[in-house]
């Protein structure tokens, strides 16, 4: 089969951006001086989640998706001038999104970042229809990847419409309103969607699985979406399609885990490599997910702790545990693959130290556990031990990184589009 991979200095900035989103989100949650502030309303922890969620989360994606693309379509991307417009915008928008957000100023900076962010999704939206439009192949992945970048660009349309409308009030309700269906479109629609789709096709290529079904992915593509227009649906009418989305959800994660467990069953490469480990913090971490979700069905618990708790599960439990697993199976593989030359026995699992990922990975869980318990038992002393362990496993997040890309400079970057 043809290569269409994409050059590697192309890519690696989406990892460099997404490792600094990340040192920047704990930095900010460290500027919290008291256990009252730890609530979703406080200018330093919305822009610490949109530090994570859009600087880490998304251009991680953006980068490992751009590589991707070609690979699950065989066919070359579509256009690398919209992959450089979706980087350049992306990441000049950022920034100024994450700025407006921690001084709570909504103002013509903040707005332009956010239509930064929103044109840098239609590219790379853009880039995923197109190169799937002329591609030949029909893999499931796809459709994920077509809907994932949906989602994001309507994710992306209502946080400018909450900019605007904190100054303008252009809407029939306050922002708060719709803070709820905003972040669980990104979080469902977009990085959820996106985790199960690329996932798919990754685990089984990286553990060289023989499973297969196709079935299954379509019934849990179904139910996510689902679950999603059910949830809509409860924000603006009866709090029974509550109940209907948390269900559908319920059921799609419950088949991507059972999707998952048949991949690894069916293995032949029979010793997992530690970053495959750590995509199991994404699976393992929805089990207490759920668990949260079920006093919203109900008025008899207070959410104000359980929502925090709940938010940081999806966040730094699911999804930080996965973009883990995901940067040091894919960046090494990139970056060994710049080089060419024969006879070589080096792997990309040689490109960083696995003693030090491991370490990482660990300050990593327990920064999260940490965490989640000083929220529940109202200890801020735990919630700041937690928070300088996330900080040291950022750091190391980030060396490891440039460790990996030190390979590149010392061969050469010899890879051709």
């Amino acid at each position: 089969m043809k290569s269409y991979k994409v050059e590697y200095n192309w890519i690696f900035p989406y990892y460099v951006f997404g490792a600094l989103a990340f040192i920047s989100m704990t930095v900010l949650l460290l500027q919290i001086r008291s256990m009252d502030d730890f609530h979703f309303a406080h200018p330093a922890v919305i822009a610490s989640v949109h530090c994570l969620t859009l600087g880490w989360t998304s251009m991680l994606i953006f980068g490992a998706g751009h590589q991707l693309i070609p690979v699950i379509l065989n066919q070359p991307l579509h256009s690398m001038k919209l992959l450089k417009l979706n980087f350049i915008s992306a990441a000049i928008g950022i920034p100024f999104i994450i700025a407006g957000l921690f001084r709570f100023n909504f103002n013509f900076f903040t707005l332009a970042g956010a239509m930064l962010m929103t044109i840098s999704a239609i590219c790379f939206s853009l880039n995923v229809f197109l190169t799937a439009k002329v591609s030949k192949e029909n893999h499931i992945q796809a459709l994920f990847l077509k809907a994932a970048s949906v989602w994001l660009i309507v994710t992306c349309i209502l946080g400018v419409l909450q900019s605007i409308n904190f100054n303008h009030f252009i809407l029939p309700f306050d922002s708060f309103r719709l803070m709820n269906t905003h972040a669980h479109l990104g979080l469902i629609g977009f990085i959820s969607t996106t985790i199960v789709g690329v996932s798919s096709k990754l685990l089984p290529m990286f553990t060289l699985s023989k499973y297969k079904n196709d079935k299954i992915l379509k019934i849990i593509f179904i139910l996510i979406h689902s679950g999603l227009v059910f949830y809509i649906l409860s924000e603006f009418a009866d709090k029974l399609y509550l109940l209907l989305s948390v269900l559908s959800f319920i059921c799609a994660f419950a088949c991507f885990i059972y999707y998952t467990l048949n991949v690894f069953k069916q293995r032949l490469r029979k010793k997992m490599e530690a970053p495959i480990k750590s995509t199991w913090a994404y699976q393992i971490s929805l089990i207490p997910i759920v668990l949260l979700s079920l006093p919203y069905l109900t008025d008899t618990f207070d959410p104000n702790k359980l929502k925090f708790v709940y938010g940081n599960l999806w966040l730094l439990g699911a999804i930080g545990g996965m973009l883990t697993g995901m940067t040091f199976k894919t960046l090494p593989f990139m970056a060994w693959n710049t080089k060419k030359q024969s006879g070589s026995s080096i792997l990309p699992k040689d490109l960083f130290n696995q003693g030090q990922y491991t370490m990482m990975s660990l300050m990593q869980v327990f920064g999260v556990v940490l965490f989640c318990a000083g929220i529940l038992i109202n200890s801020f002393w735990i919630c700041k031990t937690a928070l300088v362990l996330l900080l040291s496993s950022s750091l190391f997040y980030f060396y490891l990184i440039l460790k990996i890309h030190s390979f590149t400079i010392k061969n050469g970057d010899q890879s051709s589009d």
